[in-house]
């Protein structure tokens, strides 16, 4: 059995933090560039799509950090909280959803397979973190 909770090879953490930094400088560089373009002539999906494209760049910020200095969250040592990993977890149940709606029911039914052993995951390693939390003399929950 696999041990999702067991710590990385410390480089690769260092380069998926890298990505990840430039991926966020990026998203956060296309949002103001979004912005500033539209800026005399606003167009309301433009703003949309520059808003996320902000707000995934700032969500993925604080990970980089994390993954790049080593110090994860002070309750559990994770990148995401317990919540999070639940929040991603309905996440993917909702794509699992709409993957068979939206696709044909060949590769919907595959896609959905997917996303609930993801979903799965997310839950379980969100339980784990908790547990793990709860028995650590300095963890919070």
């Amino acid at each position: 059995m696999v041990d999702h909770l067991k710590a990385v090879n410390r480089i690769w953490e260092i380069i998926l933090g890298t990505v990840l930094t430039f991926v966020s400088l990026f998203l956060v560089g296309m949002a103001g560039l979004g912005y500033w373009v539209q800026y005399d002539h606003p167009n309301v999906a433009a703003i949309i799509v520059c808003t996320v494209f902000l707000a995934v760049g700032g969500f993925c910020f604080p990970l980089s950090w994390r993954l790049i200095t080593g110090k994860g969250r002070k309750g559990d040592g994770g990148l995401f909280s317990p919540t999070a990993l639940r929040l991603g977890g309905l996440m993917f149940l909702a794509g699992s959803v709409l993957g068979i709606v939206v696709h044909s029911w060949s590769i919907g039914v595959v896609l959905a397979l997917l996303d609930w052993a993801a979903a799965g995951a997310c839950f379980k390693l969100a339980g784990r973190r908790e547990t793990s939390s709860k028995e650590s003399p300095g963890g919070a929950s």
